[in-house]
């Protein structure tokens, strides 16, 4: 049984995070399909290439961490969990930063490709 509630305890935020997002996909979708036209769809869709390429960095860097942070659980070095989730969360800022400035040229040009609507204007 207490193992059990480790494995709860150390998988309910990925667990709450999945959650969360299939609602949000939901909920958005739901919108789109009842107020919108099949032009703000294309511009949707666009527009979200470029924000799951941010996305996928802290997604990335949260998955990556969960083998060293559960190893790290179960061996009860708390101490070490801090310092490295704070440089994870400051890495990923960094890479998201510079990825985020490095595209700001090039967003309508990149827009522009996957979609028709877009590139209108």
């Amino acid at each position: 049984m207490k193992a059990i509630f480790r494995v709860i305890y150390n998988g309910i935020s990925d667990f709450a995070v999945m959650i969360v997002e299939s609602v949000m996909v939901y909920v958005v979708n739901m919108a789109f399909i009842t107020y919108l036209t099949p032009g703000h769809f294309e511009a949707y869709a666009a527009a979200n290439i470029i924000i799951s390429m941010f996305y996928s960095i802290y997604l990335g860097a949260s998955m990556g961490l969960q083998p060293m942070l559960s190893q790290m659980m179960g061996e009860k070095r708390f101490a070490g969990l801090k310092p490295l989730i704070s440089y994870s969360i400051r890495k990923s800022f960094a890479y998201g930063l510079l990825i985020y400035i490095g595209l700001m040229p090039f967003v309508r040009w990149i827009l522009g490709l996957f979609s028709k609507w877009t590139s209108d204007y």
